[in-house]
């Protein structure tokens, strides 16, 4: 796992976070100019307003295939 920042520009969003397994752990709600450093679990954003957001993490990207999904209906 590597460890991301998402740094909120503007808006507001809900960052529910939860263990590797799925369970859940807190809900942060962030808001403009507020960050927050994910360096384990997983996590799930939900934007409470239209929100500009910087999500800053190791690269490079290679897309989908690098994400591990966990159902959360199934935890």
């Amino acid at each position: 796992n590597f460890a991301e920042v998402l740094i909120i520009e503007s808006g507001k969003a809900l960052v529910r976070l939860f263990t590797s397994e799925g369970e859940h752990l807190e809900d942060v709600t962030l808001g403009p100019k507020e960050m927050i450093l994910l360096e384990s679990g997983a996590h799930e954003i939900t934007f409470l307003e239209d929100t500009e957001l910087f999500e800053v993490k190791q690269g490079p990207y290679i897309g989908r295939a690098e994400k591990r999904f966990i159902d959360l209906n199934k935890v």
